[in-house]
């Protein structure tokens, strides 16, 4: 007799134990989870509209080009920046985002004028053809890089007013 309770105690443990083992947890499906893909090994690029009609193998350089055109025409170097005699390097990463918009996920660089002046143009993109996997518009990063340098003939009057 002295057995039974120690059993009946063994089997209610078992019970209770058995009973929170069958708790199901559901992980999220591909389909909900929101991931962000490379540009480089997504399967249908973000595009420019620009660059819609062009072959597959044209558009990466396309891209490339639209980009480079978008940050020319619209690069200016921040004032705060000349005045300061701020030059340097900045990377921008960022996200199209499955509407075609563009967030920035990232910035570094020499200074923050530099990043803000930098993540600005990014900012200032026009709405892309999203980047699309399995048929499926899917958020897509990129990384830019900016290379701002002061002009060769750049005077800053309060260097030249400290070498004197």
């Amino acid at each position: 007799m002295k057995l039974l309770p120690k059993v009946l105690l063994v089997l209610c443990l078992a019970v209770v134990a058995n009973s929170y083992a069958q708790q199901e947890i559901v992980a999220p499906s591909d389909d909900e989870r929101p991931v962000d893909i490379p540009y480089v090994i997504i399967e249908e690029k973000p595009m420019f509209e620009a660059c819609k009609e062009l072959p597959d193998d044209r558009q990466f350089q396309c891209f490339k080009e639209q980009l480079d055109k978008h940050v020319n025409t619209h690069f200016r170097y921040p004032p705060e920046a000349l005045a300061e005699g701020i030059q340097g390097k900045v990377t921008i990463a960022f996200r199209i985002n499955t509407d075609g918009t563009v967030s920035i996920i990232g910035k570094r660089g020499a200074h923050k004028i530099l990043e803000e002046e930098a993540a600005f143009l990014i900012r200032s993109l026009p709405c892309f053809i999203p980047g699309k996997m399995r048929g499926v518009p899917t958020a897509v990063t990129y990384a830019y890089f900016f290379n701002f340098k002061l002009p060769d003939d750049y005077n800053n009057p309060q260097i030249s007013k400290s070498a004197n």
